[in-house]
């Protein structure tokens, strides 16, 4: 006799076959999938709508659909009939899922409940597995793991899926084969798999004859929720293992101001596990902005400022936790000048952690030395960034930064200067200054654009430039306006134009602004190095100005504000931090060389953050400042796991340690040689010659995550902290393989 299920019953089988159905449902239209599914379940359309769909991974935005509407189903609103309707009208659902789905309704014992045909069954039958079975063959094929390629291989899957496979962690690689045969290949049995573990290939005969039990009693386990149970569970080997995490969202996710986005995280078992979210390692909770804490799924609603950030969440079980990588939420602005306002006004520029490089200062922007260059002048940039300050002001006119940026015109400025000079800093300075009403009067746009962010971009259009950095539905008016005003009142900040890379400067839209060949009325503010800055045609430049960095004056300043994590931490009165300050403004005087590395504000840092680890004292030649630099870089990040470890030099490093350091040098060599700032995990792979997979552990402090722009994808990215750094690095390489020839 049919019995239709309950709502519940129902409810159960879309939990536990979630991946089926995801599978199933994954080559559909679907947003008229769910436009069809809010009209005949009654789910409120408002709910999808203002998600930001292009940042969302299809799997993501599917399983969130059934989990909405299992919401509905568990309260009566919607009727299971309505998602088996929708699901028949559509192409592009799987025939397989259609069919089951259907066949739902009608009898009772053909729900298959989580494995509930494995648990009854003796198994006279031969089974064949669903795409959700991936992590209970997992757990039961645990030790074969040291052999996943090899099971691969058996399974017949092709070279490029066996790729995709790989990971550090041997028991992942065995879950993605396994998933992969699931999902792709139609002879997905139980009888197939025992023969694939028994071949001569594999050769695990003995693990093959015990399949069947183990199996058996996995699920069973895995049915009556009893993981917890250790006498129950110790024949699974992974039950007494950490929990592994099989998947995630992107690494790097954008999402417009106001819209809502999902963050996933897969993780085996699936049972008895315990999920927390986190932004920037602090523990958020359920609230307007979060939905899902402490769920595999995160929902975050009316994206603004202060949900950007980096999230990570945290998976338990059995009192063991794995935590994800970083998934790196950003949030893109409208243009418009209000909105441009509070982006650069809302710029945290001096971060409350000691811990982080550069070290911001108490005091957000300490004065940069500027110079005007005469036209002609024999005394270019190259020529004068050395040699004392009186001296360089001598041969050219110092100018004040308030008269050269006051008002906003139609010139073309140069801001040249030598790595480390400020320049970066100061362009944000004008930015935020704008913001404040402070410089470029009459500036109605002002649009900060960083060009080392545009490498292997193609950048043709005001449009395609634009839209790198900032969202706007109406973008298309917007650059409309700016090319009929031929960009009078706006103002194109570029910094690093020794960074960027481009090949046909003709059709590229940055050196069309700067030859005003595009908008001739905007004003164009660009930073580099003096290398490139000859790239720019003389006769469009109004002014050529030198940042040569800080005098002897701002130099004493900036120790006055550096954050020395001896005085907070330490010696909070004015006496004690007075002393600090004072004993190395007194190791300067006595030590010229050293105070005359300093005018450059790079190493300023470097200096006040050596002695602030009584590091300094030894050091008399800028080789030996950045050798000790990247030695206590490395030795700090070391020491977040190994708190006794001690690196008196470089040349201790032992071990994999060491590798990871040849390695890094390397690719900071290669990154220079080849004019690259950022780099991806496949260009890491690439100049290593190895599938290296960079993260916190392998990059020693040295290199940090770049926050991937919207154009080119959701694509996790690296760079040095410092340019220099890495230029250092690169001729320590060069040092190393000459000393090996």
């Amino acid at each position: 006799m049919s019995t239709r299920l309950t709502n519940e019953e129902y409810l159960t089988y879309v939990r536990d076959n979630e991946d089926d159905i995801v599978h199933g449902l994954s080559s559909m239209d679907l947003k008229l999938f769910i436009k069809n599914l809010c009209q005949r379940a009654n789910i409120a359309y408002s709910i999808f709508s203002n998600l930001q769909v292009e940042s969302i991974e299809v799997e993501v935005l599917i399983r969130y659909v059934l989990r909405v509407f299992c919401e509905n189903l568990q309260s009566g609103v919607s009727t299971w009939d309505s998602l088996v309707q929708v699901v028949s009208s559509l192409d592009g659902c799987s025939v397989q899922l259609r069919d089951k789905l259907k066949s739902i309704n009608k009898e009772q014992n053909e729900v298959a409940m989580s494995g509930q045909d494995l648990i009854d069954s003796d198994f006279k039958e031969d089974i064949t597995f669903k795409v959700g079975d991936a992590n209970i063959l997992a757990e039961v094929l645990v030790d074969a793991s040291p052999k996943w390629e090899l099971i691969a291989i058996s399974l017949c899957l092709k070279d490029h899926e066996i790729e995709n496979c790989k990971n550090n962690d041997v028991k992942l690689c065995l879950y993605n084969v396994i998933n992969c045969w699931l999902k792709n290949y139609p002879d997905r049995t139980m009888t197939r798999l025992e023969k694939s573990l028994a071949s001569e290939v594999v050769g695990e005969t003995n693990l093959s004859l015990e399949f069947k039990h183990k199996f058996k009693q996995a699920a069973k386990l895995l049915e009556k929720d009893s993981l917890t149970s250790p006498e129950k569970a110790q024949n699974l080997a992974i039950f007494n293992q950490n929990p592994v995490i099989t998947g995630m969202s992107n690494t790097s996710v954008q999402v417009a101001e106001g819209k809502s986005t999902l963050l996933l995280v897969k993780a085996i078992p699936k049972r008895s596990v315990s999920y927390q979210w986190k932004k920037d390692e602090i523990v958020i909770e359920d609230s307007s902005h979060y939905t899902g804490v402490h769920s595999d799924m995160l929902v975050i609603s009316k994206a603004c400022r202060r949900t950007e950030g980096e999230y990570t969440c945290c998976v338990t079980y059995q009192e063991k936790e794995v935590c994800s990588e970083k998934i790196t939420v950003k949030t893109l602005f409208p243009l418009g000048k209000k909105k441009l306002l509070d982006v650069y006004l809302s710029k945290n520029e001096i971060p409350n952690s000691h811990d982080t490089w550069p070290p911001k200062v108490s005091k957000e922007f300490i004065n940069l030395g500027l110079i005007i260059s005469p036209e002609n002048s024999k005394y270019s940039c190259d020529y004068s960034v050395r040699g004392d300050i009186d001296d360089i002001k001598a041969k050219k006119s110092e100018v004040k930064y308030e008269e050269v940026f006051k008002v906003s015109s139609s010139e073309v400025i140069m801001l040249e200067g030598r790595p480390g000079s400020g320049k970066t800093t100061l362009v944000h300075k004008i930015v935020k200054d704008w913001a404040n009403g402070k410089t470029l009067l009459g500036a109605q746009l002002v649009f900060l654009v960083v060009l080392r962010e545009l490498n292997n971009s193609q950048v043709h259009s005001l449009s395609d430039l634009l839209k790198m950095f900032y969202y706007d539905e109406e973008l298309k008016s917007v650059c409309q306006s700016i090319h009929e005003s031929n960009g009078e009142n706006s103002v194109f900040v570029i910094d690093g134009l020794d960074e960027y890379r481009c090949q046909d400067k003709e059709s590229n839209v940055i050196y069309q602004l700067l030859d005003k060949k595009l908008l001739p009325l905007a004003m164009i503010i660009v930073s580099s190095r003096p290398s490139a800055s000859k790239s720019v045609r003389e006769d469009v430049l109004s002014k050529r100005i030198e940042v040569f960095g800080f005098s002897e004056n701002e130099i004493m300043e900036y120790i006055d504000h550096f954050p020395f994590s001896s005085i907070s931490s330490e010696c909070s009165n004015t006496t004690s931090r007075q002393s600090v300050q004072d004993s190395l403004k007194e190791y300067l005087h006595s030590h010229p060389n050293m105070m005359d590395m300093c005018y450059l504000p790079v190493h300023s840092a470097m200096i006040c953050y050596l002695y602030d680890s009584e590091s300094v004292s030894q050091l008399s030649t800028l080789t030996s400042i950045y050798e000790e630099f990247t030695r206590s870089l490395i030795l700090r990040h070391l020491r977040t796991k190994h708190p006794q470890i001690s690196l008196n030099s470089l040349q201790e490093l032992k071990g994999e340690f060491q590798e990871y350091f040849n390695n890094i040098c390397k690719l900071a060599y290669y990154m220079t040689v080849n004019s690259n700032q950022i780099i991806t995990s496949d260009e890491v792979a690439s100049y290593l010659g190895c599938k290296e997979t960079f993260n916190n552990s392998n990059c020693l402090g040295l290199l940090t995550i770049y926050h991937e722009i919207k154009i080119t994808g959701n694509t996790r990215k690296f760079y040095f902290l410092h340019l220099t750094l890495q230029e250092f690095l690169a001729a320590y390489y060069i040092e190393y393989r000459f000393c090996q020839a």
